[in-house]
């Protein structure tokens, strides 16, 4: 399962549906939580958030491989363009 962190509310209630699902299923085995951010500037309180993220739920649901991913090259808006 991935799962995008950035602090918001949907994210927050995101991540809880994730590690009760984890909690709840023994068929997924492996979660990663990828750090999202307006600016390269925020980058560096969402990887916190991310680690937070692991921490927690590997306390909740121990049986799951929490992973924290680290972004790399470009940023968002190089990537994608909204019109």
């Amino acid at each position: 399962m991935l799962v995008a962190v950035d602090g918001s509310e949907s994210s927050d209630l995101a991540v809880e549906e994730a590690i009760g699902m984890d909690e709840n299923c023994s068929n997924l085995k492996e979660v990663y939580a990828v750090p999202v951010a307006s600016s390269k500037d925020g980058l560096t309180h969402a990887q916190e958030l991310v680690e937070a993220v692991c921490k927690k739920g590997l306390a909740r649901a121990p049986h799951v491989g929490f992973h924290p991913l680290t972004l790399v090259g470009k940023h968002a808006p190089d990537m994608a363009t909204w019109t």
